[in-house]
């Protein structure tokens, strides 16, 4: 059968995903950035990207009121959200597959209390204290904030923290989430993960 026949029976009219990816391995590395749709840069500019091929998965922690207090500009317009222990999930992902826990500075710093912790940079280190249950020690994984329109509400806005290796727990700074409009907005916390770096 030719190209154009093999082609042609193919559903979708295109080349499937396992024939990209050889494709791209076989002219080399740099191929798979035209050839592949999910692709992450490696820092910079560079001469080329690295493919996710596994996927990732955004586990719901919780969701939290907070207010606009944090920021050494209190009279400028940059003010950020602290944060505060988190309520019950939304519903809108699973739950982590182990522990996470809202913390200050490290996974062995205090909880962060009711009248809430600033981001690292703007007068706190709040983060999450990620422990994986033993099915799930191989997971990279980031924080995912979520802005929303009221509890549980529609995504307003969406901020990244780091991403952390594999190992038996992590800390992950939670990121400064401008304030939005005026007093309290609401925030929903997730961790996304993946075995592979590439797909965060």
């Amino acid at each position: 059968m030719d190209e154009t026949a093999e082609v042609a029976n193919d559903q979708s009219g295109t080349l499937n995903r396992r024939r990209l990816l050889q494709g791209a391995a076989a002219v080399g590395v740099g191929a798979a950035v035209w050839t592949v749709p999910s692709i992450t840069s490696l820092g910079g500019t560079p001469a080329y990207a690295s493919v996710c091929t596994s996927g990732a998965i955004s586990y719901e922690v919780g969701y939290t009121n907070t207010s606009c207090n944090c920021n050494p500009d209190v009279a400028g317009p940059s003010k950020v959200a602290g944060y505060k222990p988190l309520n019950g999930r939304c519903g809108v992902g699973p739950s982590f597959p182990g522990t996470a826990v809202l913390k200050i500075g490290s996974c062995a710093g205090a909880d962060v209390p009711n009248s809430g912790e600033c981001p690292t940079g703007y007068g706190g280190a709040a983060g999450v204290c990620v422990k994986p249950d033993a099915a799930h020690q191989n997971l990279f994984c980031r924080t995912e904030v979520h802005v929303t329109d009221g509890n549980c509400g529609p995504d307003l806005n969406v901020y990244f923290g780091a991403i952390a290796p594999p190992g038996a727990q992590a800390f992950l700074a939670l990121p400064g989430v401008p304030c939005q409009g005026q007093g309290n907005i609401f925030l929903s916390v997730f961790v996304k993960c993946s075995i592979e770096e590439e797909c965060l």
